[in-house]
């Protein structure tokens, strides 16, 4: 269990806000790499937008470990491919242009 706080000037590296200066239910730090800073809420959006087969820290990139307790703090995570990865959002990139 990490029970480490926050350095005051830590930012999310997701959303690049102030994450506060002590441990709390919204602010999250990597199990693995124990620097990288999160909000609770941008965490579970990264969750939602990655699905599980790409869902893993943005700082040291690790999945396992950082998933696994991520989903012990109660992060949902979809069992569905990235949004990016969906022919709605591939769809623009197959556009030709007229000229």
């Amino acid at each position: 269990m990490i029970r480490e706080v926050p350095a005051e000037g830590n930012n999310c590296i997701i959303c690049l806000e102030p994450v506060g200066d002590s441990l709390s239910y919204h602010t999250m730090v990597c199990p693995v790499c124990q620097h990288a800073w999160f909000h609770w809420a941008c965490v579970q959006q990264l969750a939602l937008s990655a699905g599980m087969n790409y869902f893993d820290c943005p700082g040291c990139r690790d999945y396992s470990g950082f998933s696994e307790e991520m989903y012990i703090m109660g992060i949902h995570i979809p069992r569905r491919d990235p949004e990016w990865d969906s022919y709605e959002a591939q769809e623009p990139l197959q556009e030709r242009h007229s000229r």
